[in-house]
């Protein structure tokens, strides 16, 4: 999924070649040994797109995880996850239980969970959240975790890898993502001083690159000495190349693209929901949650999408409730009102074939 439809911006598609010819196709080596300017130009622009102090830039979302949590969460300290936080974070807390690290969980969206899962909690808390779950464009209420580790001096750890560049800071009115497309900290309004915060660019920004944000130099220094920054290999000179290059497209006009985005997505929720597709998505993330229900139900439907040349991501057990399967609908801002028609007609199409949609008792808590 590409939010920005940033694949298709001319600017991004010419900027590979000067960058390569300069630079290379590959740097050789990790960044402990040399660090080519691109990397700091694309910290540079990360961090005036976030408002964060500084970030450091890691090739994954999923290397940065595995790197940082385990170096945030010392052997004296709890880490609390979130049941329905993505994989890539889940295995990072346990590696840092595996070296001396508390862990404990909560349920997703239930603060009543969290608040038992703080008490007693040994040392400082880091809670482990995304930004926006990928599967049903839900976001947490960050403001209210804040205020529950702020007093121990704890810390929330964010995954925002498909927030960042969709939402932005002062939402509402003509821009319901909000402007500047800087992530879902920017979005509520929150500053970073308990908060660090993961963003990644294959989402909205077509490139391979991720980032960590680090509140002083201090702490800078401190994930640098992260395994995964240490040992990785580099980012791709291209992918620098198409990372910088789309954000200066999402400087240029993000906003543009983004009320573009917006809109298809509110007629493709509305139009699903009339439907009688239950879909709780409150912010009109351009991501659509469909459940179908269980297993040989949801290969049907997905057969059906097929037919109608919807592109989409099939959800079925294991990675989802055996009952609860179905599929994610990302639209982009290359998307047109022809392809929500065609989205539509898909959707009619399944329930012709199958009967109407499941009721909200299917619906998944994530």
């Amino acid at each position: 999924m590409n939010y920005l439809g940033l694949d298709l911006e001319p600017e991004v598609q010419s900027a590979v070649g000067p960058m390569v010819e300069r630079w290379g196709t590959h740097p050789s080596w990790t960044r402990i040994v040399a660090s080519p300017a691109p990397y700091l130009d694309l910290e540079r622009d990360l961090a005036r797109l976030t408002g964060a102090p500084d970030v450091l830039a890691f090739p994954t979302v999923t290397l940065a995880h595995l790197g940082v949590l385990p170096l945030l969460a010392s052997p004296a300290d709890t880490v609390v996850v979130d049941r329905a936080a993505h994989r890539s974070m889940q295995e990072a807390a346990e590696l840092a239980a595996a070296r001396g690290a508390a862990l404990r969980w909560f349920d997703h969206r239930d603060e009543a969970s969290l608040v038992r899962a703080l008490d007693g909690v040994r040392g400082r808390p880091v809670v482990v959240v995304d930004g926006v779950y990928s599967m049903t464009g839900t976001v947490p209420d960050l403001a209210a975790i804040v205020d529950l580790v702020a007093p121990a001096g704890g810390l929330v750890y964010v995954d925002d890898a498909h927030g960042i560049g969709v939402l932005g800071r002062d939402p509402g009115g003509p821009e319901p993502y909000g402007t500047g497309g800087g992530g879902v900290v920017a979005h509520t309004g929150l500053s970073y001083d308990h908060i660090v915060y993961v963003g990644g660019l294959s989402k909205a920004f077509s490139s391979l690159a991720a980032f960590v944000t680090c509140r002083d130099p201090d702490e800078r220094a401190r994930f640098e000495q992260a395994s995964t920054a240490v040992f990785s290999g580099p980012v791709p000179v291209a992918s620098l190349a198409t990372a910088l290059a789309g954000l200066a497209v999402n400087a240029e006009r993000g906003d543009e693209l983004r009320r573009h985005l917006h809109r298809l997505t509110v007629r493709a929720i509305e139009g699903a929901r009339e439907r009688g597709w239950v879909i709780d998505n409150p912010l009109a993330f351009p991501v659509i949650k469909l459940v179908t229900g269980g297993v040989e139900r949801t290969i049907a439907a997905s057969r059906v999408m097929w037919e109608h040349g919807i592109l989409f991501t099939p959800s079925v057990f294991p990675a989802a409730p055996v009952d609860r399967g179905g599929f994610r609908i990302s639209l982009t801002a290359a998307n047109t009102d022809d392809d929500v028609d065609r989205l539509l007609a898909a959707l009619d199409g399944v329930t012709a074939a199958l009967g109407p949609p499941p009721g909200r008792e299917l619906l998944s808590p994530a």
